[in-house]
């Protein structure tokens, strides 16, 4: 830990300059100032590049319980600003952080019948009454579909509502592992995605088809499906 700064005693303030806080191998730079009564911390932060898989494995269970299961790992980087103040003797908090991920995986075959790869992202998340994300770039492998997102997702931790678009490829084989086995479907060729969601997360959850907001175009290439004596196969030029 390594805290430099500046106190002025009779205005109860302490000013914080090119300070760091480190655990193991991971570094938070802090610069800014905190006054105490009323209390009113307004502090930027930026990390160094971390190793998410090597991070988890150092926190204590109770943090990483709720990720059993799962097997994430990426490099990410953060830098931001946090903000809270108990002015009008109310605590307020402001919390906004740039957020990017390079070289993600993800896995969890409980919960996705593949691997994600390739996961890389660019997203500002901010935290006030609600957490908001605006995802300026989120691409990712899985199998043989590529897939990229841009777009906002707010009230994350309440009736989310999503507004985005999402474009890439996808390869028909790759959906067969989100059916049945006993489906009797065979799937060949790949679709250019261009789709445009705008819905809150109850109205997709309910299927409410009058408030969902869905989008856009599917140019599909060697298209050709067969479902039990159900036979459709793309046009050739």
């Amino acid at each position: 830990v390594s805290l430099p700064f500046h106190a002025n005693f009779d205005k109860q303030n302490i000013t914080l300059k090119e300070a760091f806080l480190r655990l193991l191998d991971y570094t938070i730079n802090l610069d800014g100032s905190a006054s105490l009564d009323p209390m009113d911390i307004d502090v930027a932060f930026r990390t160094d590049t971390w190793n998410v898989k090597e991070l988890l494995a150092a926190l204590p269970p109770v943090i990483t319980d709720g990720l059993k299961g799962m097997d994430i790992a990426a490099d990410l980087a953060l830098d931001g600003n946090c903000q809270l103040s108990t002015l009008d003797s109310q605590l307020s908090t402001n919390l906004t952080a740039h957020v990017v991920l390079d070289k993600g995986t993800f896995s969890a075959p409980k919960m996705l019948p593949m691997k994600v790869k390739n996961i890389k992202g660019d997203l500002d998340v901010e935290m006030t009454e609600a957490v908001n994300v605006k995802i300026n770039n989120l691409g990712l492998k899985a199998e043989n579909t590529t897939l990229n997102l841009k777009g906002k997702v707010n009230d994350v931790t309440g009736d989310m509502r999503v507004d985005a678009n999402l474009k890439g490829n996808l390869n028909l084989p790759d959906l067969k592992a989100f059916l049945p086995d006993t489906m009797p479907i065979a799937l060949h060729g790949t679709s250019d995605v261009n789709l445009h969601l705008d819905s809150r997360l109850s109205d997709i959850t309910d299927v409410n088809l009058k408030k969902m907001k869905l989008g856009g175009h599917l140019l599909f290439h060697g298209l050709d499906v067969l479902y039990d004596s159900i036979h459709a196969v793309s046009p050739t030029t």
